[in-house]
């Protein structure tokens, strides 16, 4: 795999529009240190029912079961997963993420293409509102400084495919 999987989700306006109301009920903080600072994020919470990704995952089950195919497995699973409102000058700094195979992002609000995620020693993404991006979890990635007005909402998630099945 040497590019990104950029998938769009079906019937997305309607979905954001729902995900939206349900983040809006969910626990959350800020998440600041030296290398982000992003205004809300369930990401530490120990609420493992988020009523948001649980609507998500019947969107995404079918694509999810498409990339499995892509990488000859049987099986995939998610370990974790999270939302992260980026709000004025809210940025994520180059990381990575251990312990799964793969990282995806699914962009439920993106104002402007700048504010899309970037992907270290890769070209830019052309993504949108109701894409899913997945990628290798060693890939350093980041999200820019948010210099607008404007919210950006993804939600992020791990995952992991299993059980090679051949050619």
């Amino acid at each position: 795999m040497r590019e990104p999987i950029v998938n769009t989700i079906p019937n997305s306006k309607s979905l954001n529009k729902e995900i939206l109301s349900l983040i809006e009920k969910t626990d959350k903080e800020k998440f600041i240190s030296e290398k982000e600072n992003i205004t809300y994020t369930d990401w530490k919470s120990t609420n493992k029912k988020r009523p948001y990704f649980d609507l998500l995952m019947k969107y995404i089950k079918p694509v999810l079961g498409v990339i499995a195919d892509k990488l000859h497995s049987y099986n995939w699973n998610v370990d974790h997963y999270w939302f992260q409102q980026y709000y004025k000058n809210d940025f994520h700094d180059w990381h990575t993420h251990i312990n799964c195979q793969f990282n995806n992002i699914y962009y439920v609000e993106l104002p402007n293409k700048e504010l899309t995620t970037e992907i270290y020693n890769h070209k830019p993404l052309n993504i949108k509102e109701g894409d899913l991006v997945s990628f290798p979890s060693f890939w350093y990635h980041r999200s820019p400084r948010n210099e607008t007005n404007e919210r950006k909402t993804i939600i992020s998630f791990s995952s992991n495919f299993q059980t090679f099945k051949g050619t």
